[in-house]
């Protein structure tokens, strides 16, 4: 959140930006930016309410966004205890910040709809300026707006902390999670609340993306006889190629100039259903669209491109850009694939088959897998192939140590009792460890677990026993696979790693 300044400063500071656009150092420089896009959006320091729209509206925005919706729901039930005496709500909204669900103690919400702080009202700072929802979206990381801060006057007895929420495939915005509440009463810890919402609502999201791109394969597999000299595409919902025969993915790079990006055809990610025959048509005149859909929602499309016999096919399943396989990408020529009808990952870069053949070996017989690589080298898809080499029967859970407070990371991992302490929901929490039993545990970006943690990591490893914080102790069977893009060797040296 950066340092805390006393209110009275920040509203001399506001007064005098308002009045003759002066600059105090003494603001957050996220402020200050923000104030600077409100007056380059003309928003009126006077404005008394955010805009509203219909409650009609709101549904359409709700079944655009359904995925957030559904996956925000059992988040938001399971916070709602921390804030029933808090004078505090919780807020989902869309890309754009407009509010789609509420939650949360009574008073606030209803103190809350004085400024529109409720179904249908738009916070992007277009619309009320400087404000968390807004300003998380401009900025795509959280922040917490705190009373003056606020570029309204009305809005400046609230303070609010926001987190983005991004798709756990492409990393898009598809929403924030809000925390706001009359200034006097605003919890400081709500801000990583938040945060740990947002990284829960993601977690929930990869785990239904990857249950909707097996079902869709698994369609896939169901027809593909009837397409043994045909080439096909499978096209996820995000518009992401899935899967593909060579010839038809050749076809697809050909296509319309910028119709194809990697592997992906982002025209269709926001586009209706009902349109993707037709734009696929332009896209690749003479072939038929399968769109696949469930009574959970829409999966994805099945894209033949029929015509003269041709070979047998020969598939390739993709992965997205920001999720290939660490294979040391200057070697242009690698693909990464899960051959059709198991779950073998094919790599015609010798090195890189190696490194996957030793994670294929070592997933099953349950030894930690550490992957190390550049940011966006894939080192998560690599980590997700591991969890299916192992056959193991429970989830695949992730968590970024890099994102999340150091204080919170010990009771996200291992869980935590009722009361054990200040702001813990009611009820306590399992932990992801938990969560992951019978699974696999990705630890990405292990290189910025604090160093006081480590050693308590270090325990479970020895033994296998969670120990949560003011709770008993239990055992658990997991693949632990972590991921750094961090030098450990010098990051031992200096003393931020510990050797062992």
């Amino acid at each position: 959140m950066g340092r805390e300044i006393d209110q009275r400063v920040v509203r001399q500071a506001w007064e005098r930006y308002v009045e003759r656009g002066d600059v105090s150092e003494k603001l957050r420089s996220d402020v200050i930016a923000s104030w600077k896009r409100s007056s380059e959006f003309q928003v009126s320091t006077e404005c008394d309410a955010a805009p509203l729209v219909a409650e009609r509206e709101v549904f359409q925005h709700r079944n655009v966004n359904s995925l957030l919706s559904k996956c925000a729901r059992p988040v938001f039930d399971r916070a709602s205890k921390f804030l029933d005496e808090s004078i505090s709500m919780m807020i989902l909204t869309d890309p754009q910040g407009l509010i789609i669900e509420t939650m949360g103690d009574d008073r606030a919400v209803d103190a809350g709809r004085e400024i529109h702080l409720e179904h249908g009202g738009k916070w992007g700072e277009a619309d009320i300026g400087t404000n968390a929802i807004g300003t998380a979206v401009a900025m795509a990381r959280p922040v917490q707006i705190n009373g003056a801060e606020h570029f309204c006057t009305k809005v400046q007895r609230w303070t609010c902390a926001a987190a983005p929420i991004c798709h756990p495939i492409d990393g898009e915005i598809l929403g924030v999670v809000d925390i706001s509440g009359p200034a006097k009463y605003f919890s400081p810890q709500s801000l990583a609340l938040a945060m740990v919402m947002s990284e829960y609502i993601q977690t929930l999201m990869a785990g239904a993306c990857e249950r909707d791109r097996k079902s869709l394969l698994e369609y896939f597999d169901a027809k593909r006889a009837k397409w043994q000299n045909d080439e096909f595409l499978v096209i996820d919902r995000r518009g992401i190629i899935v899967h593909a025969s060579d010839d038809a993915l050749n076809l697809a790079m050909k296509a319309d100039a910028g119709a194809l990006q990697g592997n992906s055809l982002p025209i269709l990610k926001h586009l209706p259903f009902e349109q993707w025959d037709s734009r696929l048509q332009e896209i690749l005149p003479g072939t038929s669209t399968d769109v696949v859909t469930t009574k959970a929602g829409e999966l994805g499309a099945l894209v033949v491109l029929g015509g003269k016999k041709r070979r047998p096919i020969r598939a390739q399943a993709l992965t997205s850009k920001a999720q290939r396989s660490e294979a040391h990408s200057s070697d242009a020529s690698t693909i990464n694939a899960i051959e059709a009808n198991a779950a073998r990952f094919v790599a015609k870069d010798p090195s890189v088959s190696a490194i996957v053949r030793q994670v294929e070996l070592a997933a099953p017989r349950r030894l930690p897998i550490l992957i190390r690589g550049a940011t966006g080298t894939g080192k998560e898809e690599l980590a997700r192939h591991a969890h299916v080499a192992s056959r193991r029967t429970g989830s695949f859970v992730a968590l970024n140590c890099a994102a999340m407070p150091d204080t919170l990371i010990e009771a996200e991992l291992f869980g935590y009792s009722d009361g054990a302490f200040t702001g813990a929901l009611s009820g306590g929490s399992t932990g992801l460890i938990k969560d992951a039993d019978k699974g696999t545990l990705f630890l990405d970006e292990i290189g910025d677990m604090p160093i006081s943690l480590q050693p308590v990591l270090l325990r479970f490893l020895d033994d296998w026993t969670v120990r949560p914080i003011g709770g008993a102790n239990y055992s658990v069977d997991i693949l632990l696979v972590s991921a750094t893009n961090a030098k450990l060797d010098d990051a031992i040296t200096s003393g931020r790693f510990r050797a062992d």
